[in-house]
Order: C-alpha cells, then structure tokens, then sequence
C-alpha cells in the first residue's frame, strides 16, 4: 500500500505573474505554477527561493490556486533577509518552487 504523499514532490521554475504589496509588511505574489496548481491546497506551502543570492528555501503558504488557469497566491510577511528580498522580486523574474 502506497503512502498518500509518495512521489508528491517537485521541483518547478515558476514566474511571477503578480506582486502586491499591502498594510503591515504582507504580500501576496502571484505564481504562474501549472504543476503547483494542480495539486495545490490552500493553507499548505512550498519551498522557494526567496533570491538567488540566499541558497536556503522559505516555506510559504499557498493561499489559494486556480487548478485552470495555473497559478498559486502565497501569502507572507516581510521578516527577515529572506522575505526582504522576495518583497523586491517582480512580475516577469522566475523562481523556484519546491512543492
């Protein structure tokens, strides 16, 4: 018998559809992220690399997705160096997604 989440890991390069910026240090970017989409549940994360200067990855919860149209919302506050920079990424860079 097969475990549930066996071979439910992947690594995509997602782009960056949306970046949005609101009160309190919180975002809400946009990924264009068909594989993520697809399997995606809101409330659960995916490790991305928040700049490539910094190799360790950030778990970031999903929001919500569009199974349809491809893409995931992740949710997240500026804390640290890691979300510092991810704030500065914009529409059109690509990332990296560990789902």
């Amino acid at each position: 018998m097969s475990k549930p989440h066996h071979n439910s890991v992947f690594l995509e390069e997602a782009e960056i559809i949306s970046h949005q910026a609101f009160d309190g240090e919180q975002f809400i970017m946009r990924l264009l992220s068909p594989h993520c989409a697809a399997k995606a549940k809101p409330g659960s994360f995916v490790h991305l690399t928040c700049d490539p200067q910094l190799p360790m990855r950030r778990p970031i919860s999903i929001m919500r997705s569009s199974y349809n149209e491809g893409w995931i919302d992740l949710l997240y506050k500026r804390v640290g160096r890691g979300t510092t920079l991810l704030a500065q990424r914009q529409p059109g860079e690509k990332i990296s997604i560990l789902g």
